[in-house]
């Protein structure tokens, strides 16, 4: 081989040489780059798994039905002491049975669709058989290339417990805000009785008598002077009656609701000149005589109020029967008001009434709604049921 040619292929073997050189720099490079993404990917992982072994709330995954991971909090949740005593047991023995439908139901959609399912309420009975309340949020992941559910849940026990003790509180207030309303009712009628049979009979035999009296005596003047009394005492009588009727219309007791109702439209529009439109079902009776008493005190605090506030002289009252439920409905178109001023009553809210009509209203297992729009007047639907026992009794 000539030397030209001798040079000739060293220079090629140089020129190989050095591109294998830059070759195996960028592989270092690229290994170097390897290394320190693995090293970032593993710290991240580790931040990742100290950030869930640490998290205050119980974070769970499970596949193919079977707990593969669970943190501390999560053994903590359940009642166990390490998460291992956990790891492979089967989801479902910890959900209640009353539960295991939903779960299995809502594990099959996710699993499927892919989406996280939103934040729901769920029991779980640890493995001791004590019951605890969950809120639990899911999603779907990938473990060991198979699907899988990820769960984040949280304790609501003593929450709910709370929530039972709050409930049991106010039934209670219910029951004795409608006992002190019974009493205060059965006293008004007392009250009223006394009027009507006592000091209304005593007035009546004064008048009986200063007629006769009248016929005695001889003097003009003493004519005109009993006149005089016999009139004072004759409005006596009325304004006793009437406040007779105000305390306990007996109206109410004797004739019924719809003839109650009458009344009280007569009574709006002399004493408050508002006219009522009164409409009532034929099929309305209402046996229940503390109910009866209880609709109609409700009526009547509904028209008082748009007789102060809603700035009209008129009001609408239908009464109608559906099944076995009553329906009462008041409307006006009046001024109108905010209605979230029910959701916070004090003593300077006029619309108290509402509130605490609604808030009654519950003892009969009944129900109020309230719509109202500024300009628009407002609208309150009493429903009631007629023959279901109230839940209170």
């Amino acid at each position: 081989m000539k030397d030209k040619d001798k040079d000739k292929t060293k220079d090629v073997l140089i020129n190989e040489l050095a591109r294998l050189r830059e070759r195996i720099a960028e592989l270092e490079a690229l290994e170097s780059q390897h290394k320190e993404r693995e090293k970032e990917l593993i710290e991240s992982e580790e931040r990742h798994r100290r950030l869930v072994e640490l998290c205050p709330e119980a974070v769970a995954v499970h596949s193919k039905g079977k707990i593969v991971y669970i943190n501390a909090a999560g053994a903590k949740m359940l009642g166990v002491a390490s998460p291992e005593e956990l790891i492979g047991k089967s989801v479902m023995d910890f959900v209640h049975p009353d539960y295991r439908e939903i779960i299995k139901n809502r594990i099959r959609r996710t699993i499927k669709k892919g989406k996280a399912t939103p934040l729901i309420e769920e029991k779980l009975i640890r493995p001791d058989g004590s019951i605890i309340y969950v809120e639990t949020v899911a999603t779907r992941i990938t473990y060991l290339g198979e699907p899988a559910m990820l769960a984040v849940s949280r304790d609501i026990t003593e929450r709910k417990k709370m929530e039972e003790r709050l409930r049991l509180y106010e039934k209670k207030l219910r029951s004795l805000a409608y006992e002190l309303t019974q009493v205060e009712e059965r006293e008004h009628r007392h009250v009223a009785t006394e009027l009507r049979d006592a000091i209304g009979q005593l007035l009546a035999f004064c008048t009986m008598k200063l007629e006769e009296l009248k016929e005695l005596v001889i003097w003009p003047d003493s004519v005109h002077i009993l006149r005089e009394i016999r009139g004072s005492v004759e409005k006596m009588i009325e304004d006793i009656r009437s406040l007779a009727n105000q305390l306990s219309p007996l109206i109410v007791y004797e004739l019924g609701l719809p003839a109650a109702l009458e009344w009280l439209a007569d009574k709006m529009r002399k004493e408050h000149s508002i006219h009522i439109d009164l409409k009532v079902d034929s099929q309305v009776n209402v046996e229940d005589e503390e109910l009866r008493i209880f609709l109609f005190r409700a009526v009547w605090e509904l028209l008082v109020n748009v007789s102060r506030y809603a700035k009209t002289d008129r009001a609408k009252v239908s009464v109608y029967r559906e099944a076995e439920s009553l329906y009462i409905s008041v409307e006006d178109r009046g001024v109108g008001f905010n209605t979230s001023l029910l959701e916070a009553p004090s003593e300077k809210n006029r619309r108290f009434g509402l509130f605490s009509i609604r808030e009654r209203f519950s003892y009969f297992g009944g129900e109020v709604s309230i719509q109202s729009k500024s300009g628009k007047g407002t609208k309150v639907v009493l429903t009631v049921p007629l023959k279901a026992p109230q839940g209170n009794k």
